[in-house]
């Protein structure tokens, strides 16, 4: 996992992780500008970074029940 290599679009998406924690996608789509998050996440797992995600049930502003995933970096085993 070399940070260095990493593209502008794959270091905003890891620096977000890094510093807000988990994030739903919504969060990282708006706080990165990033249209592709989902495909910097491939590619930062193809890297080796060890980036999680689970299901969450929530609502909406609307009250409408709607499954989304969160995603966040897992800790480096010690």
């Amino acid at each position: 996992m070399n940070e260095k290599a990493l593209n502008w679009s794959q270091s905003t998406v890891l620096n977000y992780l890094k510093e807000h924690g988990p994030s739903s996608g919504n969060d990282i789509q708006a706080g990165c500008h990033q249209q592709d998050w989902r495909k910097r996440i491939s590619e930062l797992r193809g890297m080796g970074f060890r980036i999680a995600d689970e299901w969450e049930t929530g609502e909406n502003e609307y009250g409408i029940k709607r499954r989304y995933k969160v995603y966040w970096l897992r800790k480096e085993a010690s």
